[in-house]
């Protein structure tokens, strides 16, 4: 086992580019599999807990494909990056989750008796699904050998949750709506999920709000549907909030450009010379300035780059390298506001 799973703050994913990735930041793919012969996590006794526990340390144990620990002997500081990248949930985590695992590039993980026994995710940029999925598929080949799986002849793929049942398969993509948000129509694209039968909640809240523009649409059960089916209604999904993302953007152009060009140069203009910036300050920013990348007003910094700023402002992030980040010195928004002044430096050197 290893203290540290996270080793990279800016793991390939966050650097990837692919289909809409104007709207579309990130897709997650995770795959559940249970034990044959096993109950469901929260019916399993200490003794079949031990016993899961002891078969998978022993088998992980002989291979060098994914770093591993138990979840309640990693520091404060690692559960802290889980979260910032969406590898689990705030709930998950006080759960307290018994093993996770997280492939050598970061683009995988996965974690156990977390509602299935197992759950396997892959991390990809924009939307390509099928790069997530044979990443998610990565840590299922190297634990599938060591147990018996549920697997239903009719049915497919136990799950813990009735409506999984078959594919066993969620598909979760993070979506930047600025042009939407600002004119106040988010409301109707949470319509359109629901009529499609997915979800969508804005990031960091409860509510329909969201912190950087940033919101997350996810499948809802996969029970008699096959993984084209799921990808093929997440695709449409997508393709029409791109469209109404597209559309809101022009209407701004047309009908408020002198606004918006003051919002996003202002964004830009704080991110550069701000001295203190806050984690939402910052965000609301990059949600402007990326805004204003794909509109094609501020060409300077590759839009990669702004994609990694997302997570690299966030506490965890942030203090990446800083091993005591209690320490009483330390001045959080200066650092933040020092590191968006330094990227943003060197994304324009890229850019030359």
């Amino acid at each position: 086992m290893t203290k540290d799973l996270l080793n990279f703050r800016s793991p390939s994913w966050m650097w990837e580019s692919g289909d809409v990735d104007d709207v579309v930041m990130t897709t997650k793919v995770r795959l559940s599999r249970n034990i044959k012969n096993f109950p469901f996590p929260h019916k399993m006794s200490p003794t079949q807990v031990e016993k899961m526990m002891r078969d998978l340390s022993t088998h992980l144990s002989q291979q060098s494909d994914f770093i591993w620990n138990e979840w309640n002997q990693l520091s404060h500081h690692q559960k802290r990056l889980f979260l910032e990248r969406k590898m689990i949930s705030a709930q998950q985590a006080l759960d307290q989750l018994k093993i996770v695992g997280v492939s050598q590039d970061e683009n995988a993980f996965f974690y156990t008796n977390q509602g299935d026994h197992f759950s396997f995710y892959g991390l990809a940029g924009g939307w390509n699904w099928s790069a997530a999925l044979l990443r998610a598929q990565q840590p299922w080949r190297v634990i599938k050998p060591c147990f018996q799986w549920a697997r239903h002849k009719d049915f497919g793929w136990v799950g813990a949750d009735p409506l999984n049942w078959g594919a066993n398969l969620k598909i979760s993509v993070l979506i930047h709506l600025p042009a939407l948000e600002e004119m106040g129509e988010v409301v109707e694209v949470f319509d359109l999920v629901e009529e499609a039968r997915l979800s969508l909640r804005g990031v960091s809240t409860f509510d329909k709000r969201s912190l950087g523009n940033l919101f997350l649409i996810s499948t809802v059960g996969s029970t008699g549907k096959a993984i084209l089916d799921l990808t093929t209604d997440m695709s449409e999904v997508i393709k029409e909030i791109h469209m109404r993302e597209k559309r809101a953007r022009k209407l701004l152009l047309q009908d408020a450009k002198s606004q918006l060009l003051d919002k996003i140069f202002r964004a830009y203009g704080t991110l550069e010379h701000a001295y203190l910036i806050t984690e939402q300050e910052s965000l609301d920013c990059l949600s402007y300035l990326r805004l204003g990348i794909n509109l094609g007003i501020l060409n300077s910094v590759p839009l990669s780059r702004i994609n990694r700023l997302y997570y690299w402002v966030l506490r965890g992030h942030l203090l990446f390298d800083m091993k005591d980040s209690n320490a009483p010195h330390l001045d959080e928004e200066h650092e933040r506001a020092k590191l968006i002044q330094e990227e943003l430096k060197e994304g324009r050197k890229d850019d030359v």
